[in-house]
């Protein structure tokens, strides 16, 4: 079964795998030796499939006004190319090479590669400089740091951009200052071992290694996958640290207490005292409170108060989650626009809790709070209210936008109609005097 579900007449989807073809001009079939160029792709996504048609279309142009006899390739547009591309131009030297000596070492390749790429007119000559490019064109000698951004184009395309920077720079400051180049000399098992044991005795967390190994794992798979590295991916063989060993390590964060309450709003200024009293009281993450605007107030009619409709969230569940607006909070809310002034502290990414964030950390800090305490431990103080109140369990996951862990209540259960909801936050209260 073929499905045709992209903009690009050569590319196809047949019976889940992708397959590019380009018809070959009739004047050029008898000189290429065949109808057309074929490749099947596999099993990827979309976005990557046609990046990856795109590529071989392109190559597949070339080699046709080359039969022409038009202008190829020279070596400033070889290097202008990306270096996928540079691959699959020089990748069937290796099958060529190997039907005349199947013993063949990868210096033996390089030379009959460099050979056959200045036949081409691919390279104008052969140095240092053209050696290692080819080299990296084969997979013999990976640059990765040559292929992060088509990497980082292609696969983590669907990531939010702050995620997206954050594997980008683990992958730069971790993996390819370490690795810079790729081959047997330097990346070999026990080498990458040796980086693995490092990075241990590093003194970072349990959590931050093991984003270092999964983001590092991600990219030199996709690298051997592609190709652009011929050697064994000795990554995926470290041992990997589990998510019961990382809480072993981590440090838990803690809630604020009645009394902790009441000491940052005595010392909050008028900026931010009503974001540490929604978090009180809401139990709302920060980002959450700061994108809150007057028009996520929505009046219920069963009882004509006011209830938060959450409009973003870190989590699905917590999207369009409704919470009763508690009476201590009615007197804080602007006539329009956002429940929270955040000045002028938005950051790169669009958040709006950048600044703010940052002041609560000053000031919980000079309070002397250390790392256990941040501003999420105030949704922990909340959701300790909510357990002092006897509030049922899925009462209040509803509330802080929680999944509920079991079947009957997580899976088939409908929310808890909103009017049920105020009866159990109007119980928050906070025995330390916060006026």
């Amino acid at each position: 079964m073929v499905s045709y579900i992209t903009g690009m007449k050569n590319l196809k989807l047949r019976n889940g795998n992708w397959q590019v073809k380009l018809v070959i001009p009739a004047d050029c079939r008898e000189a290429i030796g065949k109808y057309a160029f074929t490749q099947s792709l596999g099993r990827c996504s979309t976005q990557e499939a046609e990046a990856i048609a795109h590529r071989l279309l392109g190559e597949w142009k070339d080699l046709i006004l080359q039969v022409r006899g038009q202008p190829t390739l020279n070596l400033q547009k070889f290097l202008d190319r990306p270096a996928s591309e540079r691959l699959r131009t020089l990748k069937a030297i290796t099958d060529e090479l190997n039907a005349i000596n199947p013993s063949y070492t990868e210096s033996d390749l390089i030379d009959h590669a460099a050979k056959v790429a200045v036949e081409s007119q691919i390279i104008d000559q052969v140095d240092t400089q053209t050696r290692e490019q080819i080299a990296d064109a084969l997979g013999i000698a990976c640059r990765p740091a040559n292929h992060l951004e088509e990497y980082v184009s292609i696969k983590l395309v669907d990531l939010k951009d702050r995620s997206r920077d954050e594997h980008r720079r683990v992958l730069e400051t971790q993996w390819i200052q370490a690795f810079p180049i790729m081959d047997e000399d330097h990346y070999t098992m026990s080498n990458v071992v040796a980086w693995w044991e490092r990075l241990h005795a590093s003194g970072k967390s349990k959590a931050t290694l093991r984003k270092y190994l999964s983001h590092t794992k991600g990219f030199v798979k996709w690298l051997c996958y592609r190709g652009y590295c011929n050697k064994e991916n000795y990554v995926e063989s470290l041992e990997p640290i589990t998510k019961r060993q990382q809480a072993k390590k981590q440090e838990d964060r803690k809630p604020f207490s009645d009394v902790d309450c009441k000491k940052l709003l005595d010392h909050a200024d008028d900026q931010l005292k009503p974001l540490i009293l929604f978090g009180m009281y809401t139990g709302c993450r920060i980002e959450e409170l700061c994108n809150l605007t007057t028009d996520d107030l929505i009046r219920c009619p069963e009882n004509g108060r006011l209830y938060i409709d959450v409009p973003v969230s870190k989590t699905k569940k917590g999207e369009h989650r409704k919470i009763p607006l508690h009476r201590e909070l009615e007197g804080l809310i602007p006539e329009s626009g956002y429940l929270i002034d955040v000045g002028k502290g938005i950051n790169r990414y669009g958040e709006r809790s950048a600044g703010i964030g940052k002041k609560f950390g000053r000031l919980k800090t000079g309070l002397g709070y250390g790392r256990s305490h941040v501003f999420h431990s105030l949704r922990k103080s909340f959701i300790d209210k909510l357990k002092q109140a006897n509030a049922p369990e899925e009462i209040a996951a509803d509330i802080v936008g929680h999944e509920v862990g079991t079947m009957t209540y997580g899976l088939y259960a409908s929310e808890t109609p909103v009017e049920q909801l105020f009866m159990w936050v109007d119980r928050v209260e906070y025995k330390a005097s916060i006026t």
